[in-house]
């Protein structure tokens, strides 16, 4: 046993030791280089700039004739030489911070000479909110999916009320939205990048109970506020385009769903590819086994668990990556703040809202879109979860259903003009509502198909997601 120690095990160490060093080096060139990009990036887009930039950049707007990048070295070597004299120690690893300081602070330099080459039209503005938008719905994806199946596991109390906190994201969200005229949409937008991936990251590294609630609220509302900004968003850049508003609304719109049908699918086929490495099985191992979560055994259990992990946490690299997009957006307080109008009383307001109240159109439609919103919670959340536990339909191909029926959405948003001028708006509702019946009835009672259960209920949630929405 000792010498098979020492022969396999000691050796499969020094080798991803090696390894790990190798990648370490290759993660600092990488990390320098992003971190230089960033700073500048910042800079340009005027939303600030870090503790430990502000002293070199003050001093490169007092001082110009040394450029940011020179300033930045001579200030970080400065620091460690001031580390080293406190300590009383002459430490020669420190002298690597001087070598990573000089390039980190001449990156600064290269970048700034290319940054104002990117575009900054009101076109490129609405393009770049575009780019970000359909990251946000990659991670929506994941969010109603992925995340939803791992609290069933990681904690059942949240998952089973997340529809009440995608309730609470929404006031929050609302709440957050009246701040635009104040600080504009780049901030709130940067907010919901980065809320969303720190959710994503708080999930998966701190083992707390309340840390898992906190992520749950913060990534609804990193993901809720993204969704509602795109009206007034786009409303507001294409004032110019006169009768675009809509079309760029629609193209925004269409591009996010398949942000959110590709997210759903690949999310649930990526956590059946992790779970089969973590776990050291065949993809179609693994596939079959999480048909029966309930039957597996710890060991593969924990390594299910660890593969959702990994994904989540690629997801909220990802989240991440829309920073890049939104920071390129250029925008003046003119883009933001509105005309000044005369501030209602609050008699005012309430005579208004009691007006609205009092009229029964207004009421019956506050009912109808409180029941269907309140039957909504009761299930759109939990598909992937009843799919999988339920009619024990495998993780990947639960996630393709419930992907495909986003598919059907936007196909049948086509016929919603030729429906509404044959039966009219209320008429139409009602139609489509009543005609989805029947399949959310297939759907619940799914079991009953036996080795069918995959095209009949795949078909009846593609057809009830299509009629209801």
């Amino acid at each position: 046993m000792n010498i098979y120690i020492q022969n396999h095990i000691i050796q499969e160490t020094d080798a991803h030791m090696t390894r790990h060093i190798v990648y370490g080096e290759i993660a600092l060139i990488v990390a320098v280089c992003i971190n230089s990009f960033a700073v500048v990036l910042m800079l340009y887009s005027g939303a600030g700039i870090s503790a430990i930039s502000s002293v070199p950049y003050a001093f490169s707007e007092v001082l110009p004739k040394l450029s940011l990048g020179t300033w930045t070295y001579i200030f970080q070597g400065l620091l460690v030489l001031t580390l080293m004299i406190l300590r009383k120690k002459f430490v020669p690893q420190y002298l690597c911070s001087f070598i990573v300081g000089f390039f980190f602070g001449k990156l600064l330099d290269v970048h700034e000479i290319w940054i104002n080459i990117l575009p900054t039209g009101i076109g490129y503005r609405i393009l770049y909110f575009i780019i970000s938008y359909v990251i946000n719905n990659l991670a929506s994806g994941v969010l109603y999916d992925t995340f939803v199946n791992y609290l069933q596991e990681a904690q059942t109390s949240i998952a089973t009320s997340f529809w009440a906190f995608y309730g609470y994201a929404t006031f929050i969200s609302a709440a957050l939205l009246l701040l635009v005229p104040k600080i504009g949409y780049k901030k709130l937008l940067l907010f919901c990048s980065l809320s969303t991936a720190c959710a994503f990251f708080g999930a998966v590294c701190m083992d707390f109970t309340w840390a898992l609630y906190i992520a749950t609220l913060l990534a609804l509302t990193g993901v809720q506020l993204h969704f509602i900004m795109l009206s007034p968003f786009i409303a507001c850049y294409t004032e110019a385009f006169k009768d675009q508003e809509i079309h760029w609304y629609t193209r925004t719109y269409y591009m996010g769903y398949i942000g959110y049908f590709l997210a759903t699918y690949l999310g649930g086929a990526f956590v059946v590819k992790a779970f089969s490495c973590v776990a050291n099985i065949s993809y179609a191992q693994a596939q079959e086994a999480t048909r029966y979560m309930t039957h597996l055994s710890s060991g593969l259990y924990q390594s299910y668990m660890d593969a959702n992990r990994m994904v989540l946490f690629v997801v909220g690299c990802i989240a991440l990556i829309s920073l890049i997009p939104i920071l390129c957006i250029s925008e003046k307080k003119s883009d933001y703040q509105m005309e000044l109008t005369p501030r209602l009383s609050l008699k005012e307001k309430m005579n208004g809202a009691r007006q609205l109240l009092l009229n029964r159109y207004s009421r019956a439609y506050l009912l109808y879109w409180a029941l269907i919103s309140f039957a909504m919670g009761l299930f759109t959340s939990y598909y992937t979860v009843y799919l999988n536990r339920n009619l024990h339909i495998d993780k990947a191909t639960s996630s393709l259903m419930v992907s495909i029926s986003y598919v059907a959405i936007v196909l049948f948003m086509f016929f919603t003009p030729k429906c509404t001028k044959k039966f009219g708006k209320v008429g139409t509702i009602f139609l489509t509502v009543m005609a989805s019946i029947p399949f959310m009835l297939m759907i619940g009672n799914g079991n009953y198909f036996g080795k069918y259960v995959v095209p009949v209920v795949g078909a009846s949630l593609f057809i009830r997601a299509g009629l209801a929405n």
